[in-house]
């Protein structure tokens, strides 16, 4: 580990950096922070929790609905598999996929 490293990580434990200040320091993500916290023993600093979820995800029923909603747009021709994948927050291939399911 280098030294400018090791300077972020014990910036990290003193409280005066955050993981994701830390990872545009590093130049990495933040799940690397992460591995380099643990292999260099650093813990968070007391007070500092894991920050919850900003929104709680929807239920898996709800979801199915939102994404067969927006595929069946595109199976109608009203919508690219692109902006239904973008707009229903999945992968092209679900779209791909649900296009294939058969109807209920």
């Amino acid at each position: 580990m280098n030294k400018h490293t090791e300077e972020v990580l014990a910036a990290i434990a003193a409280g005066e950096l955050t993981r994701e200040q830390a990872a545009i320091e590093l130049e990495c993500s933040p799940r690397h922070v992460n591995r380099l916290m643990i292999a260099a023993g650093v813990r968070r600093p007391p007070g500092v929790s894991r920050a919850a979820p900003a929104v709680a995800p929807a239920p898996k029923v709800v979801r199915q609905a939102l994404i067969l909603k927006w595929a069946s747009l595109v199976e109608q021709q009203m919508l690219t598999v692109v902006s239904a994948a973008t707009k229903a927050g999945c992968s092209e291939r679900t779209i791909y996929r649900y296009l294939r399911k058969p109807p209920f």
